[in-house]
């Protein structure tokens, strides 16, 4: 593995980006999103299809890293080893351009979500004039920490991803505590599914219903790869493969736990046609409007995580294919963490 980073991550703070990478907005929007056109069974086979689907990708990641221990960057050092420089080179830039293209959603629903409260009602659903214009300052804002080093985003990626973890965890547990069995049950294996934007009733087959959930499941686990791209600056390489099977389990545990626990609170047809995000009205169903108030901050902070994870990765790819000669060797500059008086900017020795 390179030795050319001092500053290496741990096994946490590679759980951390690959949670943080994962667990953007649309798990608050989730119990809407899958009861759309879907009821408790439709939905359960829908997760258990994803969860075999996902455990078998990472496993296939896991695998890798440990068998090719000389291949130290993930996806594009995989791609460049079986197709030479320029599959590695379209493996790495599409896949960061994707990120990059993603990134404006991500600032979309932030400042739609600042939105909602009085205060900044003038950034409205996130597309006005102000809103473009915070979130140009808020992607600069962020692209200069980034900047600053992989280890100080991570140290901030670390402490968003904890804040955004607790609420959902305790939207879970009490959604455990309120959890109402006959509701769950009332339309368990029903073909009768409520279309909330044409208010109509329409009859839904289960394979249908479990095929709705694998559209609208498969995007919320985009980030799993998140450990194998920091390969190069994991403090040991068996800590990648370790965290990608944590990563996963602890984003299958929340996506799942959230989504179906929801159909214990409130029917299928009532949880489609809550505003979104649909998290929110569920949580002041439990514990009032507050809860509401809590989940909508959540999802800033969530986002903005997410936001500040997709920037890091962005910048990792475009240096690990300069590092290793894919394109030009001045993309694999690194920007030193301590004050000093030669120019901070230093070619790979």
């Amino acid at each position: 593995m390179s030795k050319e980073i001092k500053n290496k991550v741990g096994l946490g703070g590679l759980v951390a980006l690959i949670i943080g990478g994962t667990i953007g907005s649309g798990i608050f929007a989730l119990p809407a999103t899958m009861t759309a056109n879907a009821n408790p069974l439709g939905i359960l086979i829908g997760w258990a299809i994803v969860a075999v689907g996902m455990f078998a990708l990472t496993s296939v990641y896991r695998n890798l890293t440990l068998q090719q221990p000389e291949i130290d960057d993930g996806i594009y050092g995989w791609s460049k080893a079986l197709f030479g420089h320029l599959g590695g080179f379209i493996a790495n830039y599409g896949h960061g351009i994707g990120d990059a293209v993603g990134n404006a959603s991500y600032l979309t629903v932030i400042f739609s979500a600042f939105g909602g409260f009085t205060l900044f009602r003038f950034f409205g659903d996130g597309t006005t004039w102000p809103a473009v214009v915070a979130a140009s300052v808020l992607l600069w804002l962020i692209t200069f920490l980034v900047a600053q080093g992989v280890k100080d985003s991570t140290v901030v990626n670390n402490v968003t991803t904890v804040i955004k973890i607790i609420p959902l965890a305790a939207f879970i547990i009490l959604a455990l505590l309120n959890f109402h069995a006959p509701t769950f049950w009332a339309s368990f294996a029903s073909t009768r599914v409520f279309d909330a934007g044409s208010h109509h009733w329409h009859q839904v087959s289960i394979f249908a219903q479990s095929k709705s959930v694998l559209l609208s499941a498969m995007w919320t686990l985009i980030g799993l790869e998140s450990a194998t791209i920091y390969a190069t600056r994991a403090k040991r390489l068996s800590d990648v493969a370790k965290a990608t099977t944590l990563g996963s389990l602890a984003i299958i545990l929340l996506l799942v736990g959230t989504s179906v626990l929801s159909l214990g609170l409130l029917a299928p047809s009532q949880i489609s046609q809550l505003h979104t995000p649909s998290m929110a009205g569920l949580m002041a169903q439990m514990v009032g409007n507050w809860g509401s108030t809590l989940i909508n901050a959540c999802l800033i902070v969530s986002v903005t995580g997410a936001l500040l994870a997709w920037i890091t990765l962005c910048s990792e790819e475009i240096r690990l294919t300069g590092r290793s000669g894919s394109a030009t060797k001045w993309l694999n500059r690194l920007i030193s963490t301590k004050p000093r008086k030669t120019p901070c900017w230093s070619p790979r020795g």
